[in-house]
This record gives C-alpha cells, sequence and structure tokens, in this order.
C-alpha cells in the first residue's frame, strides 16, 4: 500500500490496521475524517456502498498520520454524503500525569498522558472559520461516570500508530473504544489495551 496519499475532501481511503485488516475512511474537511465500521482481510471492496456502512468515529489526523499510515485511495469506492456531522467533542485537560496501569501485574506499566482535571464538553463545528469559534459547555468532568464520556469523541488529533491501534481494538472488541478516553476517565482497562499504550510510549 502506498504510505503517503494528498488530502483531498470526499475522497475514500484504505488504511492498513494490522497486516490482515483494512478499515475504510473518508475525507472530510482536513484533517477530519469519518471512519467507518467497515473493515476487510484483503483490501478488496467489491459492492460497498458507504451509505449502507455505520460510522464508526470523526476524528481529526495529524501530518505525522498520514506520512506513517499505510493507505490507498479507493477511487472505485463513491464518497457517502455525510449530512450530520458532530459539534460537541470532549477536551482533555492540559495538566499532565503519569498513571499506572494494571498494578500488580506482570503487564504493570506507566503511562503519561494530559488530562488529570478530566475532560471539558466543547462546541466545535469543523466547517467554521476563524476564531472564536468554539465554546465551553461544562466545567471539567472527572472520573468515570458522565454520559458525555460514551456520547462524544476526543478533539485532539489522531497519530500514528495509535490511531490505527485504536481501529485494530474497534475490531476486537465489535464497537468503538477509545483507549486514551477510558484511561483519562479512570475506567477499568481490558488487557487487550496493552499494545496502544505501548504504541504511546515507544
Amino acid at each position: 500500500m502506498a504510505k503517503k496519499v494528498v488530502w483531498k475532501e470526499g475522497d475514500v481511503i484504505s488504511i492498513q490496521v494490522r497486516d490482515n485488516l483494512f478499515y475504510l475512511a473518508q475525507m472530510l474537511k482536513s484533517p477530519y475524517l469519518v471512519f467507518f465500521n467497515t473493515f476487510s482481510s484483503d483490501n478488496q471492496w467489491e459492492d460497498i456502498d458507504l451509505n449502507n456502512e455505520s460510522i464508526l468515529f470523526f476524528r481529526g489526523v495529524t501530518r505525522q498520520f498520514l506520512k506513517y499510515a499505510p493507505m490507498e485511495k479507493q477511487k472505485q469506492i463513491k464518497p457517502r454524503a455525510i449530512k450530520d456531522y458532530p459539534k460537541r467533542w470532549l477536551r482533555s485537560g492540559p495538566g499532565s500525569q503519569r498513571l499506572t496501569v494494571w498494578q500488580g501485574t506482570p503487564d504493570e506499566m506507566e503511562v503519561v498522558t494530559l488530562g488529570e482535571e478530566g475532560f471539558k464538553l466543547i462546541e466545535k463545528d469543523i466547517f467554521a472559520e476563524g476564531f472564536n469559534q468554539e465554546k465551553e459547555l461544562s466545567s471539567y468532568l472527572k472520573g468515570p461516570k458522565h454520559k458525555e464520556l460514551d456520547l462524544y469523541e476526543l478533539d485532539s488529533l489522531g497519530v500514528y500508530p495509535e490511531t490505527t491501534e485504536r481501529l485494530y481494538l474497534c475490531h476486537k472488541f465489535k464497537k468503538n473504544v477509545d483507549p486514551d478516553k477510558d484511561l483519562i476517565a479512570g475506567r477499568p482497562l481490558p488487557r487487550e489495551y496493552k499494545s496502544y499504550f505501548q504504541a504511546i510510549m515507544s
């Protein structure tokens, strides 16, 4: 697969997550992608209609992700006309923290992350231009017991290889999961997250 593509709004790309796992995404306004819950074991996408596929999540990505994540444009796939874009996001607090996960087990490790204060719910239109386009909708939400955690995505930009590891975990758990969000919120962490946190700390 090609490792670099030129951004063009509306283009559909496949992203290689593991040797035999590929996901589909669509380019929106740079740097945002919409990731579909649509995967293949051989990067073949015959008869795919994205209007019939479920959306996994929306996420902005860095130039580093575009440079290093193995991806390929799928010109034969018609882009989906997205009508409902997310307007609300979670923003982690700026304070850094060093957290020990799976303490006292052979998998114990330390992970450095932001979000010591928790998350703020914000309103942001990814198509808006200019300054002062964001609005804070809450004070910091700390701890795991907030309904907003399962309703909204983090507004930080996805990098490589963490984003591809997240896609792998979504496939493994058969649902949208976000190890970053679970870690900062203090939720129980499945051992399957280990490869994700190793990617962060590498």
